[in-house]
């Protein structure tokens, strides 16, 4: 089936059986799970696919969705670490780690176990401290995170310390990319060639 128009696959799914209230909330939880970083055509034609709809394009070899995800261009949502400002949400970075910390554990009020793990991740406008909370910090034990390294922060939130100093956290939803394969090699080699002053 040929089908280009977002419109086109909403009918489509209604006329598979699904409630207009049941493919507007799928749709929802899509845009949701990519952050806001997806259209909505895009959203739609993954809702399709997880309602197990094949739909093809004349303009594209094989599935449209197969690299819907792939081709979310994170860049174009990226900013620079030094236009953080308190309030920020759905937060992309692309920097290299410049300082790991080590990891804290603590008790919570209601005795519960807790971890908190922080880093420096610097671009070539500044530098920022991430903070990462309980299993978000099994990334922090990986072979591709450490001093130097490219990653990406994406859905993360901004918010200021105890000392007033900004700091960006992960959202529930946020993710981070090690060793972002989509990163130009012109990036790359400009990551690399960042220098920061020891700070603490």
């Amino acid at each position: 089936m040929v089908i280009t128009d977002p419109n086109d696959v909403f009918d489509l799914l209604l006329k598979e059986g699904f409630s207009e209230e049941e493919v507007t909330q799928e749709l929802k939880n899509k845009i949701q799970q990519f952050h806001g970083f997806i259209s909505k055509q895009g959203a739609l034609f993954l809702v399709a696919k997880d309602l197990g709809i094949k739909l093809k394009s004349p303009n594209v070899n094989g599935y449209v969705y197969e690299d819907i995800e792939q081709e979310i261009d994170y860049d174009e949502f990226t900013i620079p670490i030094a236009d953080l400002q308190q309030g920020m949400t759905n937060i992309v970075l692309l920097g290299k780690v410049t300082r790991v910390f080590k990891i804290h554990e603590f008790s919570r009020k209601d005795g519960t176990p807790g971890q908190v793990g922080t880093f420096l991740l610097a671009d070539t406008t500044g530098q920022a401290k991430i903070v990462l909370w309980d299993k978000d910090i099994k990334i922090m034990n990986s072979a591709l995170f450490g001093i130097d390294l490219p990653i990406r922060i994406i859905g993360g939130y901004c918010k200021k310390n105890q000392k007033r100093n900004l700091e960006v956290h992960l959202g529930k939803k946020g993710k981070i990319i090690l060793s972002p394969e989509e990163i130009s090699e012109s990036k790359r080699k400009e990551l690399e060639s960042i220098q920061v002053k020891e700070s603490s």
